[in-house]
């Protein structure tokens, strides 16, 4: 890799991580490192809850009014892809990947504003049984259905409709639910 210039707001972007550390320690998070390099790419943060797994982009400018604007999709398909070739050795093993992104807005006289954008994208694993188990295959996922399929979910609610009709509701009450 080549050398990187240094940024003209250097010093705004150190202190915007340490900043972004300390908010996602806060909000429960655990560090393990800081300004990660991999062949694909740098991570700024890598943290973790429970068994999710977040690379964390943090953007700090003292001159852009939405520095979360700046991020460009080939930065978040670098950061996806150093995620996914680091996802094989994490510990304990990674249920869900996610990309999160860490906004700070120095205001005037110097007092931050923080700004937490979760699941820029999230990325399930995909186990199948006749697949290899050494190289899980990462699928895209929503935050809240990473566990289940969507088709299965959908399978379980009108099981559930149709069990509230026998026993609880009359049917006419059922049928105006939409669901």
């Amino acid at each position: 890799m080549t050398p990187r210039r240094p940024s003209p707001d250097a010093s705004s972007g150190a202190r915007g991580e340490a900043l972004a550390a300390e908010f996602l320690i806060g909000q429960g998070y655990l560090l393990h490192a800081q300004n990660l390099r991999t062949r694909h790419g740098e991570i700024d943060l890598l943290v973790r809850d429970h068994d999710h797994w977040v690379a964390v982009e943090v953007k700090a400018r003292k001159d852009h009014p939405a520095p979360e604007r700046t991020v460009l999709p080939s930065q978040l398909d670098r950061i996806e892809r150093a995620l996914k070739s680091l996802s094989r050795s994490l510990c304990p093993r990674p249920r869900t990947l996610r990309i999160d992104l860490v906004a700070i807005r120095w205001r005037e006289g110097g007092e931050p504003e923080v700004l937490h954008f979760p699941a820029v994208r999230a990325f399930r694993r995909d186990d199948h049984p006749c697949g290899s188990a050494s190289v899980p295959e990462w699928v895209p996922a929503d935050i809240g259905t990473h566990a289940v399929a969507p088709h299965r979910c959908l399978r379980t609610w009108s099981r559930l409709r149709r069990w509230l009709a026998r026993v609880f509701a009359p049917p006419r009450l059922i049928r105006s639910l939409r669901w």
